[in-house]
């Protein structure tokens, strides 16, 4: 009976001894856990910054574009009315070089 006093005893010491290594590994591994979870919300709050950086760059590249398709809006339709005006002259200035011509040959 001793004997098996013994054994339960030796059973019992690598019993316990199992359970406090299966202790530190949940220990550190609880310690891992709680540091994944906060690079987690770190690398999340940076995202949720990169990402409104990224709105605000694309409502300025937004308002940019539509400025700058009103420039070239305006840069044609200026080309288009010197285009006339030129015309205009030359018009104008063929008429008064007839005029001219006539009344000097009379």
């Amino acid at each position: 009976m001793a004997e098996k006093a013994v054994i339960l005893q030796n059973y019992n010491q690598e019993l316990v001894k199992y359970i406090e290594v299966l202790k530190r590994r949940k220990q550190k591994i609880q310690v891992e856990i709680s540091q994944d979870e906060r690079n987690k919300e770190i690398i999340s709050a940076q995202i949720r910054a990169l990402q409104e950086k990224q709105e605000e760059i694309d409502d300025q590249m937004t308002k940019k574009k539509i400025a700058y398709a009103k420039i070239v809006d305006t840069l044609e339709q200026s080309d288009l009315g010197l285009s006339k005006i030129i015309d205009s002259l030359q018009v104008l200035l063929g008429f008064t070089a007839s005029k001219t011509d006539t009344e000097l040959s009379d």
